[in-house]
């Protein structure tokens, strides 16, 4: 065994994929009370194999678990594809599945992952398409090769109709504190946020028919959104949308999540941080003005 201090070099041949400690240590705890930390920086060299490093930090008894720490880093570097490259045609259901739409309605045009929309423990995605969004729920029990997103029924999945612009699909947060990940859509002219929630959705859902209650529409701004995280951090998920044409200028908008409700359309015009009816604040003005 190394004497203390002594760095550890173990290489793991073959193509390998790196998962979850690249770029940050990995902790390790020896028994109580003391804990240390092993650096795992991976290198790749020119033969395919992988290098592995890391420091035993003149920890007499973490050198003595030296051989199981390694089984431990064995297990969380996944096998990756023997070439290096993965043909998208060779999707078994196995290593990924294909989600095809239906006519010519261009899905794929935006792709997103959604959080955990219903609350099952799996973290859902987004496929938007011309004039519709699709969401499909995760599951442990994986996809088959092939899906259609024209099946979707509201277990599997369901369909978010209205219009989407380029890249207008996006995972929002939990805007309204109740536990489930929510939507935002946007379709150029308005953004549409849908509220996650435990079961019920419909095999359609229309951002037309947004009540408030099951989601709601922001009119003036759709070109761009996204969830920004919780920007005033009060505990609950905000968006930004955004409008490139705004006053000949262009802006972005920053709206607030909360708990008490939302009415189904706003307009971002009426939407402050007070919740009053004076000009919308965009997400460009210094913080002094707000």
């Amino acid at each position: 065994m190394s004497a203390p201090g002594a760095r550890e070099t173990h290489t793991f041949h073959g193509p390998h994929l790196y998962k979850g400690l690249a770029h940050r240590p990995f902790a390790y705890s020896p028994p109580p009370p003391r804990r240390e930390q092993v650096d795992s920086p991976l290198r790749a060299n020119p033969s395919g194999s992988l290098r592995l490093s890391f420091s035993l930090r003149s920890n007499p008894a973490l050198q003595r678990r030296a051989p199981a720490l390694v089984e431990i880093l064995e297990t969380r570097i996944a096998p990756a594809f023997v070439s290096g490259t993965l043909n998208l045609a060779d999707l078994t259901g196995a290593n990924g599945s294909t989600f095809t739409g239906t006519g010519a309605e261009q899905s794929g045009t935006a792709v997103s992952g959604a959080g955990d929309v219903n609350g099952d423990g799996f973290d859902d995605f987004l496929i938007g398409a011309s004039a519709k969004t699709y969401v499909i729920f995760g599951r442990g029990a994986g996809f088959p090769e092939d899906v259609s997103l024209g099946n979707l029924t509201g277990i599997v999945g369901f369909q978010i109709t209205g219009g989407v612009a380029f890249d207008g699909t996006r995972a929002a947060g939990d805007v309204n504190g109740d536990g489930f990940g929510d939507i935002i859509v946007g379709d150029g002219s308005a953004s549409h946020v849908i509220f996650g929630k435990k079961s019920g959705f419909p095999a359609q859902v229309a951002v037309s028919a947004l009540d408030g209650k099951d989601g709601f529409t922001l009119t003036g701004a759709g070109n761009s959104v996204s969830g920004a995280g919780d920007v005033n951090r009060d505990g609950f998920a905000d968006v930004i949308v955004g409008n490139f044409n705004a006053d000949g200028k262009g802006a972005a908008y920053i709206i607030f999540g909360k708990s008490d409700g939302f009415a189904a359309t706003l307009a971002i015009t009426a939407v402050t941080t007070e919740g009053s009816s004076s000009p919308a604040r965009p997400a460009a003005t210094s913080p002094a003005s707000r």
